[in-house]
């Protein structure tokens, strides 16, 4: 997600120009052309100032870099960083080299549609989890359309007598959704998990591997142009598991600064809240982050202790 309004206006200058050259150029080899074939190439050229005004629009793009990020196959939408913006005026330029330069013959021809975003989250308090995955859009991850996401994950956490070490990972497909005020995301799909148990003797046990059904589902709003505020909700049969957070921001210091909670719990009666604060869409070379810290509360544990979180996001 850009960082700043005068980043889009001189972005929205450059393309501008680069329109006006293209434009200029091929009305002046149409010179000898009738006047039909110069009144096309001026139509062409009101499309482009259109297309570059909803491209660079700041209000719009800050939901169509992408998703959601995501913490345990979330990606959101997503958004932001050096990377989409050099990605944004990529596809920007070939899209106006395409307009203005293509022929009858190169008409009908289309690169590929596909569009991917790569994430990772990390999680570290009495417990730790760790996680990884894609998001793949079959049109583009900054349109409607269907989207697919993966993840493979892995964590660590004390219960009682015993120490619960898991990998889990789902695979599933859904829709995303796009309206002025944001975007909302649903998937469905197939997750599996295994699982050791350690005791205090040292003497470990791997569980059977247990399959089943996720249903994940988001929603990135923005209700105003300086805020932003996030839901998801995971929940799983493999484990009888639920995951939630609820999160808002107001964007400060090229980032948006707010409080977070998190809720956590499964079929062993394992319980965890989360309530802190974090700071979402910082910039670190070519990939966007989330810095998250506050108190948590286990079922495994008495008194609160602290948590810190880190998720990545990037565009591939």
């Amino acid at each position: 997600m850009p960082s700043g309004r005068s980043h889009f206006t001189h972005q929205q200058n450059n393309l501008k120009f680069l329109s006006c050259q293209l434009i200029s150029l091929k009305l002046s080899r149409a010179t000898n052309r009738d006047e039909t074939s110069r009144n096309l190439w001026i139509e062409r050229g009101k499309s482009l100032a259109t297309f570059n005004r909803k491209l660079i629009s700041p209000r719009t793009d800050r939901f169509r870099t992408g998703f959601n990020p995501r913490e345990v196959g979330q990606p959101l939408s997503a958004i932001g960083g050096r990377a989409r913006d050099a990605a944004r005026r990529i596809a920007a330029l070939g899209s106006l080299a395409g307009l203005v330069l293509a022929t009858p013959a190169s008409a009908g021809e289309t690169a590929s549609p596909a569009s991917l975003l790569l994430f990772g989250s990390l999680e570290a308090s009495p417990s730790v989890f760790v996680t990884t995955g894609a998001k793949l859009a079959l049109d583009r991850l900054d349109r409607e359309g269907f989207v697919a996401l993966a993840n493979l994950g892995g964590g660590r956490r004390r219960e009682a007598t015993l120490t619960r070490s898991t990998a889990i990972g789902a695979v599933v497909f859904g829709y995303q959704w796009f309206a002025d005020w944001g975007v909302v995301a649903a998937y469905l799909g197939p997750e599996g998990s295994v699982e050791m148990e350690t005791t205090g003797c040292g003497c470990a046990r791997i569980l059977p591997a247990r399959f089943g059904l996720r249903l994940h589902g988001e929603v990135w709003a923005r209700p105003s142009d300086e805020t932003l505020l996030t839901a998801t909700l995971v929940l799983g049969t493999t484990r009888t598991s639920a995951w939630s957070r609820l999160a808002w921001g107001y964007r400060l210091w090229g980032a948006y600064l707010g409080p977070e909670g998190a809720l956590y719990r499964d079929e062993t009666g394992y319980r965890k809240w989360n309530v802190g604060l974090h700071a979402t869409d910082l910039a670190l070379g070519r990939f966007s982050l989330r810095l998250s810290a506050g108190l948590q509360v286990s079922s495994d544990r008495r008194d609160a202790g602290p948590y810190v979180g880190l998720t990545a996001w990037t565009p591939w």
